[in-house]
């Protein structure tokens, strides 16, 4: 049987991990506030970003794996350019910012958060529209594979698919669980 590895560079709990569409690379962020980036097939550790106050709370490759967005606990959305190797604050909020995903086009980012709103933020630009109606933390945002809509996950038992044109809902999904107390 084959044994497990530990990647280079890793220290601590890890919070989030994702491996880009081609396989070549690999990504993770945890409690040491960096993220960090290796070859997919050899396990060498390509980037090593650091800089963050808090955790590194989720990281996420465009389709093309010529990017890296990563979110932490102090709210910064960071966009790494993986060839240049540079990187920087594309978007901030208040409270702790998670579980990315960029939209299938590559020039959106969804972005969940602890205010009970999620946010479709133009990489470009790093404007951001809220998507409004949970009533708790909003978990995850993901795209649909034609990029139409966006759809959210909250503490509040809800998912909820927005029409990414206009940040309007389409509809409310019943709680799948108990709201919270």
């Amino acid at each position: 049987s084959a044994a497990a590895r530990v990647m280079p560079g890793e220290q601590g709990r890890i919070n989030d991990r994702r491996g880009s569409r081609d396989g070549k690379l690999l990504a993770a962020g945890g409690e040491d506030g960096k993220g960090k980036v290796w070859s997919g097939r050899g396990g060498e550790l390509r980037h090593l970003r650091e800089g963050r106050t808090a955790g590194v709370e989720g990281v996420a490759f465009s389709a093309d794996s010529r990017a890296l967005a990563s979110a932490g606990g102090d709210g910064a959305v960071r966009l790494w350019d993986l060839s240049r190797g540079e990187g920087r604050v594309l978007w901030r909020q208040k409270r702790r910012a998670h579980a990315l995903s960029f939209h299938p086009e590559g020039k959106l980012l969804g972005v969940p958060s602890a205010d009970g709103n999620a946010y479709i933020v133009d990489i470009t630009s790093g404007k951001g529209r809220p998507l409004r109606g949970h009533r708790a933390e909003v978990n995850s945002v993901r795209f649909t594979a034609d990029g139409a809509l966006a759809v959210t996950a909250s503490d509040d038992g809800t998912a909820r698919p927005w029409a990414v044109s206009t940040g309007k809902p389409r509809w409310r999904a019943p709680p799948l669980s108990s709201p919270p107390p």
